[in-house]
């Protein structure tokens, strides 16, 4: 009942408008008597999502990181949900097959892939020489690789190979190979691209 309740105060919120009243300035107080506005308001509280999901018995609860994300894809979670298969296939000649739902796809990016190369090779150059000479590079001096999202969705789906996996088919451990690919499709893909890069020194 309560759950159902904290539902009901959500969407009513949600739904009649009233929780999206501009904020008035102290210049403007003077207008709220004649003004259609009841009262001022600041929006519905982020933790008023949070009860809601948590009385939901979904696993995002207080202690957790709260992030927007997360209200999205309890709320359309469907239109998010797709299904991920791993191909894992051993030198024995067996394959295993895992399967997942998941509602973000991550992304390695495949920096070998960068379109930019020639700029990047300056870049580097030039910050290796304002590091000996002690100073900052400015922003309009930094150069990002341009990496195209086909090479990145390739670099997804491309084979890999796992060393030291467990086989019970050998009972031993053994280098297999591992593709990945999409069982289903959503409505709206979101994507997750992995940004951290380890350079040398």
């Amino acid at each position: 009942m309560k759950s159902q309740i904290k539902r009901t105060k959500l969407a009513h919120g949600l739904l009649s408008g009233k929780y999206s009243v501009p904020e008035f300035k102290n210049d403007e107080k003077e207008n709220l008597a004649t003004s259609t506005t009841t009262a001022k308001q600041e929006g519905i509280r982020s933790n008023m999502f949070k009860a809601v999901i948590a009385a939901s018995g979904s696993n995002y609860s207080f202690q957790h990181i709260w992030l927007p994300a997360i209200l999205n894809f309890h709320l359309f979670g469907n239109s998010f949900k797709f299904g991920i298969e791993d191909r894992i296939s051993c030198s024995s000649g067996k394959v295993k097959y895992n399967r997942r739902q998941d509602y973000i796809l991550s992304l390695n990016i495949p920096l070998h892939e960068a379109t930019n190369k020639e700029e990047l090779k300056s870049f580097h150059k030039l910050k290796a020489e304002k590091l000996a000479e002690g100073k900052d590079l400015s922003g309009d001096e930094i150069v990002r690789p341009r990496v195209p999202l086909e090479a990145c969705l390739a670099n997804f789906s491309a084979h890999e190979d796992i060393h030291d996996f467990y086989s019970t088919a050998l009972k031993r451990k053994t280098t297999t190979l591992k593709t990945a690919g999409l069982t289903s499709f959503p409505d709206y893909l979101v994507l997750h691209m992995r940004r951290f890069v380890m350079e040398a020194g």
